[in-house]
């Protein structure tokens, strides 16, 4: 596809928080997490695959070579020192969600409008939250939540999103979240 409408993007980034999870639940945490160390299909389901992964770290331990962050994805000033956990990893997924859905791969500043058109306050809330700062414990229920819903988004062609409107409303296709709201599709059966 030539462009990826915010409900594949959710699709995807639901499948790398998966994967971060999985990884989490076995004493790890990703460190270098960003978009560019990932590669995904959509066919014949959302899967995500990381890639780069030597700043893998043991949760509470130390890892193989020194802590290293790029530039765009750097933990927040005052905790830059802090080793990377799973409050890092989230920091970072929620900076991804942020760029990729409002288009732009170097804002560090999430717009609430925006987001609020493809998912629900509550979860806005918390992609706000993590990508301000290191995010609280509590982060972590509330994006696995959106890890096991967000690729189901996706059904073959058709694509949609849970906003607090509609639990499943159609998305149009071609259509940006930045745009603005798209036009009223009736809710999915």
């Amino acid at each position: 596809k030539a462009y990826y409408e915010p409900p594949y993007k959710l699709a995807v980034l639901g499948e790398l928080l998966d994967t971060v999870n999985w990884l989490h639940d076995r004493g790890y945490a990703v460190g270098d997490l960003q978009p560019r160390n990932a590669i995904f299909t959509l066919e014949p389901r959302p899967q995500v695959f990381l890639l780069d992964c030597d700043s893998c770290v043991p949760l509470g331990g130390e890892g193989a070579l020194p802590q290293v962050d790029p530039e765009l994805y750097k933990l927040p000033e005052g905790q830059r020192d802090v080793r990377f956990d799973q409050r890092s990893d989230y920091y970072k997924f929620a900076l991804s969600v942020v760029r990729c859905i409002q288009e732009s791969a170097q804002t560090w500043r999430p717009d609430r409008e925006i987001l609020s058109r493809v998912m629900r306050t509550e979860l806005v809330d918390t992609i706000i939250e993590c990508a301000r700062a290191l995010p609280p414990p509590e982060a972590r229920s509330r994006l696995r939540g959106a890890a096991s819903v967000w690729p189901r988004l996706v059904s073959g062609e058709r694509m949609y999103v849970s906003t607090d409107a509609t639990l499943r409303q159609a998305w149009p296709s071609g259509v940006s979240a930045v745009d603005g709201d798209p036009a009223p599709a009736p809710p999915a059966p």
